[in-house]
């Protein structure tokens, strides 16, 4: 059989590289109607959760962060159970091996770092998804599925993540303010220092009935400032 072309008459038909072409646009638009189908079905499943879990969204964001700040205060306990003038209970063992290791300035400035560390990430909780929305570069996929927002200064539009609607949120300080930025810092860093001077209190009856202080003691000093902490942060934030 002759090849078509002009000698035989018929008609030439798409080239090779025609065709893929084609093949490649017929792909890449059926993969963009599923992927718009997929998102509105996203959107359609969680409408009803959006509508009914907004007024603790603002309580969960910062739920980790209240995670974080009570592990960071056992650990600060520790350190200052370790400081120069707290005796061990006896020669042998952890708290003879730790005792007086830790200089006072290196406590101080442990406990002012991590209570830095503290404030930034509870910002970065208050202000929520918005805040990476805001930082996702201009011009590429926004991995989140929908228009970034307008930035309008502290908008129910722009800040819907964080504000809080009735009924709020029990912290004590949802009572003197709505800002949440303010009820998150104000509210993890005296939670920390409640932890932190529940530990001492342990620590000094310790060292009073002990001796000093053990490696069973410095277990229960984690544990004493770790609870306290999580339980102030739920009674502020």
């Amino acid at each position: 059989m002759a090849d078509a072309g002009p000698a035989s008459g018929r008609p030439r038909g798409p080239g090779r590289r025609a065709r893929q072409r084609q093949a490649g646009r017929r792909r890449a638009g059926r993969d963009e109607a599923l992927r718009h189908r997929a998102v509105r079905g996203r959107h359609r499943r969680d409408r009803p959760a959006r509508a009914g879990g907004r007024a603790g969204r603002g309580a969960g964001t910062a739920a980790w962060v209240a995670l974080v700040a009570a592990a960071a205060t056992g650990r600060l306990a520790v350190t200052w159970a370790c400081r120069e003038g707290v005796p061990a209970a006896r020669p042998t063992g952890l708290g003879a091996l730790v005792a007086g290791t830790v200089r006072r300035g290196s406590a101080i400035g442990a406990t002012l770092a991590t209570a830095a560390v503290v404030v930034v990430l509870a910002l970065v909780a208050a202000a929520g998804p918005s805040l990476l929305e805001y930082c996702w570069p201009f011009g590429l996929s926004n991995p989140f599925g929908r228009a970034l927002p307008e930035l309008v200064p502290f908008s129910e539009a722009t800040y819907g993540y964080t504000l809080y609607a009735d009924p709020r949120p029990a912290g004590l300080l949802h009572h003197l303010s709505d800002d949440p930025y303010l009820i998150t810092v104000a509210g993890l860093l005296p939670a920390m220092a409640a932890g932190l001077g529940a530990a001492a209190l342990l620590r000094r009856r310790a060292v009073r009935r002990l001796g000093g202080v053990t490696g069973d003691v410095l277990g229960a000093l984690v544990e004493t400032a770790t609870t306290v902490t999580l339980l102030a942060s739920v009674l502020l934030v």
